[in-house]
């Protein structure tokens, strides 16, 4: 049985058992520090995948691969031997090469296409004697105003050891998939060693951190500064923006009574939190492509009929490139959830984090937060129809888990 301390350690990594025994046996490695390298380098890779849940493959910088080492001639060593054994596999292009990506601030160098295999296996946790597993993660922080503050208000999180504790002991051994598994034991590390990041995106205005990126699960293990948390969650918020922006005021109806994600729940025949992804994808996505699925276009058929203000907009928004409409919709939730009401929230000397479309704060602070949120809202929609949800995050991870399962969100 794995303990806290096992959990937490930012010197143990889980790696595939085969890997662990392949590399300890093998004749091409006489240096332990190398051996390091080459499971650093599939932890890097699978880290990478894990928190890219959307997609299979995930774009990898080659700075990264420097983080582990500055050695170029082991970090080809490794990336043949993973390559070769079937631990990694990378993307190629119709030529036989790398599908390479531009690189961007925080990925400077060439951005290639990786995969990590044998992600189900059996995992072994593995102590590292020579290199830290922590400098693997991105740690690249914007100056820029609020980036800075929510970076200082992260680095007042304080881990709740029996929440982790708990999570060992009867909610890992529930969740199927490595991939999670990896996403929750990887933000929990990162934010309790104070190696987590905040930026904002750079076609987006939202701040992308390491708690806003944690699963839900890893939030609910941690307090703000010794203080329990509330979270507060604006119902149905894109479709409420994108409603009031146009004056829909049938679908802004619907969303205020709670109704709209009913309706999309018995058209498609699934929860409450997969039709909101079936709604993303349908909203933010490319219009009507051959890969969209039946319970997405009936949700697209479903707009048509009965709110055709909001279809026709979204159609004609993205008919020539969706990206921009999808921008759009997050940049006109970040200029009310950052630059509006965690602005305020900073000015008020209080503490809080933004998940993008819910702000996190400590108790003590909910009712300064609560007021801030309600009049930004109000400016915002003058009509009032909008519901604001408080979570006690106090409630620890058993309830967090449990209400994922009732997807009562």
């Amino acid at each position: 049985m794995t303990t806290v301390e096992d959990f937490l350690d930012p010197n143990k990594i889980n790696i595939p058992e085969s890997l662990y025994q392949e590399t300890v046996l093998s004749d091409q490695f006489s240096r332990r520090d190398t051996i390091e390298v080459v499971w650093l380098f599939w932890h890097l890779v699978a880290s990478w995948n894990a928190n890219d849940k959307n997609k299979e493959w995930s774009y990898v910088a080659n700075s990264q691969f420097k983080r582990i080492t500055t050695d170029r001639k082991t970090i080809t060593k490794a990336k043949q031997y993973l390559l070769e054994n079937g631990y990694l596999e990378q993307k190629l292009g119709e030529s036989g090469r790398p599908i390479k990506k531009l690189p961007t601030e925080d990925k400077p160098g060439i951005c290639e296409q990786w995969k990590a295999n044998l992600t189900d296996e059996k995992q072994v946790a593995v102590t590292l004697e020579f290199k830290d597993s922590l400098g693997v993660y991105n740690k690249h922080s914007d100056n820029e105003e609020m980036c800075r503050y929510s970076i200082n208000v992260q680095n007042t999180l304080n881990v709740k050891l029996g929440e982790i504790g708990t999570y060992i002991e009867v909610i890992e051994p529930q969740i199927k998939t490595h991939k999670m598994r990896t996403r929750i034991r990887n933000a929990a590390r990162v934010l309790h060693h104070k190696s987590g990041h905040a930026r904002r995106g750079s076609k987006v205005n939202r701040i992308f951190s390491t708690f806003a990126h944690a699963p839900r699960i890893t939030r609910s293990c941690f307090q703000l500064d010794g203080n329990e948390c509330y979270s507060f969650d604006m119902s149905s918020c894109h479709p409420v923006l994108l409603a009031n922006e146009l004056g829909d005021i049938d679908l802004l109806e619907r969303c205020y009574d709670d109704s709209f994600y009913q309706e999309l729940m018995e058209i498609t025949g699934t929860t409450r939190r997969k039709s909101k992804t079936y709604w993303n994808i349908y909203a933010q996505g490319p219009n009507e492509p051959e890969w969209w699925d039946n319970k997405t276009r009936a949700i697209q058929d479903h707009m048509r009929v009965y709110y055709p203000t909001t279809f026709n907009h979204v159609w004609q928004e993205k008919t020539e490139d969706h990206k921009p409409f999808s921008q759009y919709l997050q940049n006109l939730e970040s200029g009310i959830f950052v630059d509006s009401i965690l602005r305020q929230i900073k000015e008020q000397d209080a503490c809080a984090l933004t998940v993008h479309d819910s702000i996190v704060c400590k108790h003590c602070d909910a009712n300064i937060v609560e007021e801030i949120m309600q009049q930004v809202l109000t400016e915002t929609i003058p009509s009032g129809r909008f519901k604001i949800k408080r979570d006690d995050l106090s409630k620890g991870v058993q309830h967090c888990y449990d209400a994922s399962n009732n997807d009562s969100d």
